[in-house]
């Protein structure tokens, strides 16, 4: 579940501006299996403005990401090792009274290298997630 909190919960500055840009950096490590990897993401934002929508005010941010990957061990007798990169783009609507999340849109690619053993596999996946508020 954290990949999916993080990309919807952010931490916004005490004010903002139109046009208004900032940058955070998250890494992580974990084990996929028996492999260790660590995962570093950077996420720039930038205010985009306001807009009405059925009655609300809300409140456009967009997010430009960028992640990096690596990992290697031993999987039973084989020896394994990954590498990814990604780039993805966010749109985010929030209530501007609130702050609350009333939707997103993301993109995202990932190019991931997987070698087993001294073969290499490559692959690219996408992925698009949509987010809505339902009550």
């Amino acid at each position: 579940l954290l990949p999916i909190v993080e990309a919807v919960v952010f931490r916004l500055p005490a004010q903002l501006t139109l046009g208004m840009k900032w940058t955070d950096t998250v890494s992580i490590s974990s084990c996929q299996g028996s492999i260790p990897v660590r995962v570093t993401r950077r996420n720039t934002y930038v205010v985009g403005g306001e807009q009405n929508q059925d009655g609300r005010s809300l409140l456009l941010i967009d997010r430009t990401d960028s992640t990096i990957t690596a990992g290697e061990g031993a999987l039973g007798q084989h020896w394994l090792s990954i590498r990814a990169k990604g780039t993805g783009s966010t749109q985010f609507q929030l209530n501007l009274p609130t702050g609350a999340l009333v939707h997103s849109e993301t993109q995202h690619t990932d190019t991931i290298q997987i070698t087993v053993s001294g073969r290499t596999q490559k692959l690219i996946q996408a992925t698009h997630e949509t987010v809505s508020l339902t009550r």
